[in-house]
């Protein structure tokens, strides 16, 4: 064998054998779940979630926590779950239209008072909760290393305001229904069947209801769709437009309420003074 057919035999092995290797790393950085079963995956980040903030769970209320849970009169006399719904501007220091994180309040104070351990508890539950679902989400999109990113956001410290401080509920409440959302969304392109985009659409509006920066997701759903998605039609695309309708109605009214009683309230403290 001559050298240059020599050299062009072990130049087509090193080829062939980089191309496996690159293959298989491909595959392992693919792998949606760690190497056991999912049940352990989910414990795995429960607990990881609560050891990370179990000192938030000594903590108190603090700052605004007085003025959204003791001195709100709301949630404090039964009819008040419906003028949390019906009224605006009646909570103390809340200028904002979102009745979903008040009722989760109102819920609260009727079960076990003003606990603060109870309050901190549920804070933290709901976090892990979205590190399940965050994981699910990004496994259901094949994303590479679903279940490292999901335990990354669970104890990064960036949370650490809305997990431990108990009125930034608001946080991970719209996480919660913004993370469900997302996960029926892609089951409903899976299944296409109009009660799964549904319950979709009143978990946005639910997120929307926590904290209106969930006004983001239909924007969320269309880069998966462009850049994410291998497969896409246009009823995919139309499936988006009731949740544009719906994002922009609710941020508009939000905007439109806190206006309002921006307005009013400097000839409130006048009138007060």
């Amino acid at each position: 064998m001559s050298n240059k057919k020599r050299q062009k035999l072990f130049s087509e092995q090193a080829q062939s054998q980089r191309f496996v290797s690159e293959c298989n790393l491909s595959k392992s950085l693919h792998v949606d779940s760690p190497p056991w079963t999912d049940l352990t995956s989910v414990i795995l980040l429960s607990v990881l979630t609560i050891l990370a903030y179990l000192p938030a769970l000594k903590g108190g209320f603090v700052w605004d926590d007085t003025l959204a849970l003791h001195e709100n009169t709301l949630l404090k006399k039964p009819g008040g779950l419906w003028e949390i719904w019906t009224t605006h501007g009646r909570i103390p220091n809340e200028e904002h239209y979102w009745p979903a994180v008040y009722t989760m309040y109102w819920i609260e104070v009727h079960l076990w008072g003003f606990n603060a351990f109870a309050f901190h508890l549920i804070n933290v539950l709901l976090h892990a909760l979205n590190s399940i679902l965050l994981w699910v989400v990004l496994r259901k999109m094949k994303l590479p290393g679903a279940w490292l990113a999901a335990v990354i956001f669970a104890v990064h410290p960036v949370h650490a305001e809305s997990v431990a401080w108990v009125h930034e509920r608001k946080d991970v409440l719209s996480a919660t229904f913004y993370f469900s959302a997302f996960l029926l969304f892609l089951e409903f392109r899976k299944r296409r069947r109009k009660t799964i985009i549904t319950i979709s659409m009143i978990f946005f509006a639910l997120a929307m209801w926590s904290k209106t920066v969930a006004v983001t997701l239909p924007i969320a759903m269309a880069l998966w769709l462009w850049k994410g998605s291998q497969s896409t039609e246009k009823k995919d695309w139309l499936s988006l437009i009731p949740f544009l309708v719906v994002g922009a109605a609710l941020a508009l009214l939000d905007v439109y309420l806190t206006r309002q009683l921006s307005s009013y309230q400097p000839v409130e403290k006048a009138v007060a003074a």
